[in-house]
């Protein structure tokens, strides 16, 4: 669209799978649940679709939780749950990546349950976790490779239980 949308809610809902979610800098607010396949790409690097390259400014910082879907990309922006989760997965099977994903408040950080799929961390800083760890794996057989430098010292930094299988990497 060639209209910015006025809540992070409202941009997620109009994209389809298999499109990019593009967010310029400030702290946009409002849930995003991505579906399978998109990018959700922050002002934080260059973007470049179709031809056309925006520049890299000031990396935007989400103000509520971003739900991951099968395929997904996240990529140059930070995340603050504001009393919820910052980003949370559910019943993931394919691969998802973050890349320069910080995270910088929330009850918990990433909150990944029953996952089956890979999901690779890349860069970014987790700290201010309010209450619960900046990573809990519940369930599953997915690989986890985290590669964001975590910094807790209100709670627990990792959280594993019920984990059937796969590997977790820091």
């Amino acid at each position: 669209s060639h209209s910015p949308f006025n809540t992070m809610t409202a941009a997620a809902t109009a994209a389809q799978a298999n499109q990019a979610i593009y967010v310029h800098q400030g702290s946009p607010t409002g849930a995003t649940v991505l579906k399978a396949n998109q990018t959700l790409w922050g002002a934080g690097a260059a973007f470049t679709l179709n031809g056309l390259t925006i520049a890299a400014t000031i990396a935007p910082t989400l103000q509520s939780t971003v739900t991951l879907a099968d395929g997904v990309l996240v990529n140059s922006l930070s995340v603050n749950g504001n009393g919820v989760a910052a980003i949370t997965g559910a019943g993931l099977s394919a691969i998802e990546t973050l890349n320069a994903v910080s995270i910088t408040g929330g009850t918990s950080g990433l909150e990944l349950s029953n996952v089956g799929g890979t999901i690779t961390v890349t860069g970014g800083a987790w700290t201010g976790v309010t209450a619960g760890s900046e990573v809990l794996v519940t369930g599953g057989t997915g690989t986890l490779n985290i590669g964001a430098a975590i910094v807790n010292s209100g709670s627990r930094s990792i959280d594993i239980q019920g984990k059937t299988g796969g590997t977790v990497t820091f």
